[in-house]
């Protein structure tokens, strides 16, 4: 029996690739060239950058990076749960019609977590 044909090659690998835009990439390359430019320290690399930023990321910036994802489609339902719990409930067809006339602005403009 021909066992070098059945051999199990388990290659012991615990990197993994992750998706990100070009920009993205670009701008990360040009941080650690900066950051790796002493010769007095170790080669930081993309695993120690990320380890790094995320070990040191407080409650404030997971909600500053939270915010940045919220779009309109988001944001509007919890608006009209907001009105409605202030100002009585509305219905869906009632508060298009006060967005659409500006009734809601000065309401938008103080409750909205995107920027205006």
């Amino acid at each position: 029996m021909n066992d070098s044909n059945n051999t199990n090659s388990k290659k012991c690998d615990d990197t993994k690739s992750i998706r990100i835009k070009l920009d993205t990439k670009e701008k990360v390359d040009k941080k650690l060239s900066m950051i790796n430019k002493s010769e007095e320290f170790g080669k930081v690399n993309y695993d120690k950058l990320i380890q790094f930023l995320i070990d040191s990321m407080t409650n404030e910036d997971v909600e500053l990076l939270q915010n940045t994802t919220i779009t309109w489609k988001i944001e509007e339902p919890r608006l009209m749960k907001l009105w409605s719990k202030k100002n009585g409930k509305v219905t869906s067809e009632k508060w298009k019609e006060m967005l659409y006339m500006g009734q809601l602005q000065t309401f938008i403009m103080e409750h909205t977590r995107i920027s205006i």
